[in-house]
């Protein structure tokens, strides 16, 4: 009897502090107070976050599946909807964010969470983050990124290809509703780790994609998640399609300085980081390099014929420079119009092109002010 009557208050007293939980802090309509903040406690706390808590250990170690399908997800998508500026969120997020008076809610009930989230339940809050992502408030497009960066690491990698297609889906048809929206669905993707299928999915939209950007901010963030998927594909000896090479090599090259200067950025940070993991070089990479090395010849040639005046800047030629003196010359990856004897004919013209006062090409300080 004093065994049920223990089981009995201990359901009662856990029923009330999920109902406490979903009422007052999923729910809230206001800030939440700092120390409801559902994170861990650490050694060395931030003296400006209170990482203190209440209901991190409780929710870890008691909420359930069935918990959180039945009292929990319930509340939490109604919040998302009624006050996502204060029920998004992720500790994950910069710290500068997410001052005391504003903790984040659903991406830290999400992180103390031990139990799998099934694939509706991450559709769910997948499609609630995305949503988010085209609002007005900046706060509230922050935290949608805070939370996507949180249900990436939940998503199972079967997962991964599907949650990739959604985030594109908007900017791919034209549908964003400015270049905030942008801004923010393109920092969703540069958070999505490397796969196979969502790699070959990103690596066939994100150049597209870029052609398409004309907000400077927008470019830098697609510039920054290609080159890593591209890298993966190389490095996993993946084709890449030719349609793609073939874009890339053409935007290398291109007359608007800023498409040229993003392409030859994706194309060099792929080949070096590659240059430092694959050995010895597949076939895919010599395909992609070949495809691509007249882009680069033309790199070189231009900016070692008048390093100044470049329409793009001297970034091309810095890049050439950089693949043209790594292992894949070396490999005779790039054809027989790479060779090492002219890689150092062209080395040689690049460091001595006295471009102002006696300073070399690779010293001058009005490239790298």
């Amino acid at each position: 009897m004093l065994c049920l009557l223990q089981t009995f208050a201990g359901d009662l007293v856990q029923e009330g502090i999920i109902n406490l939980y979903t009422t007052h802090v999923l729910m809230s309509k206001t800030a939440v107070p700092p120390h409801t903040s559902v994170r861990p406690l650490t050694s060395t706390p931030h003296p400006t976050h209170h990482l203190q808590n209440a209901l991190y250990d409780f929710i870890r170690t008691t909420i359930g599946p069935d918990d959180f399908s039945t009292s929990i997800l319930p509340a939490m998508e109604k919040a998302l909807l009624r006050s996502p500026e204060y029920s998004l969120g992720g500790t994950l997020s910069p710290v500068h964010l997410f001052p005391a008076s504003r903790p984040p809610v659903t991406a830290d009930f999400l992180l103390a969470y031990a139990h799998p989230l099934d694939i509706p339940t991450l559709k769910k809050l997948l499609t609630a983050s995305l949503n988010s992502a085209k609002s007005t408030n900046p706060t509230v497009r922050t935290n949608a990124s805070a939370l996507f960066k949180v249900l990436v690491s939940k998503f199972p990698t079967e997962f991964l290809d599907t949650a990739v297609s959604e985030v594109l889906t908007l900017p791919l048809t034209g549908r964003t509703t400015g270049v905030d929206h942008r801004i923010t669905l393109y920092t969703m993707l540069t958070i999505f780790p490397k796969h196979n299928a969502a790699s070959m999915t990103l690596v066939n939209a994100l150049p597209t994609l870029v052609i398409k950007e004309t907000n400077d901010v927008a470019i830098s963030l697609l510039v920054r998640a290609l080159p890593t998927h591209l890298n993966h594909l190389l490095t996993h000896n993946t084709p890449i399609p030719v349609d793609v090479t073939s874009l890339v090599a053409k935007e290398m090259n291109s007359a608007k300085p800023i498409m040229k200067r993003a392409f030859v950025n994706i194309v060099g940070t792929a080949l070096w980081d590659l240059d430092a993991v694959s050995d010895p070089i597949n076939d895919a990479t010599k395909a992609f390099a070949k495809a691509i090395s007249s882009a680069f010849e033309g790199s070189i040639k231009t900016v070692s014929a008048n390093p100044l005046s470049t329409a793009a800047g001297p970034l091309e030629g810095y890049v050439a420079l950089a693949i043209l003196l790594s292992r894949l010359v070396a490999s005779n990856v790039f054809g027989t119009s790479f060779r090492l004897s002219h890689v150092r004919s062209v080395t040689h013209r690049l460091i001595h092109s006295i471009v102002n006062a006696g300073m070399c090409f690779i010293l001058n300080s009005h490239f790298y002010r």
